[in-house]
């Protein structure tokens, strides 16, 4: 079972999209995107409602660098 398992991640692995796969496509400002879209659909049912991010430093840069 275990040996399944590892075969199967191993597969998985190999097929995932990298970065060269889209070239064109700017994922931090997809995920910013995202958040933002979250956030404000959030907000229509709960005024109060805020997002805490978790390791989103790369997020709030355009750099993705931490200054």
């Amino acid at each position: 079972m275990k040996k399944t398992i590892f075969i199967l991640m191993l597969f998985f692995s190999a097929v995932s999209c990298s970065k060269n796969d889209y070239p064109d496509l700017d994922f931090k400002q997809e995920m910013r995107d995202f958040v933002i879209g979250i956030s404000d659909y959030s907000r229509l049912n709960d005024p109060d409602f805020i997002i805490i991010p978790q390791n989103g430093i790369e997020l709030i840069t355009i750099n993705g660098a931490e200054d």
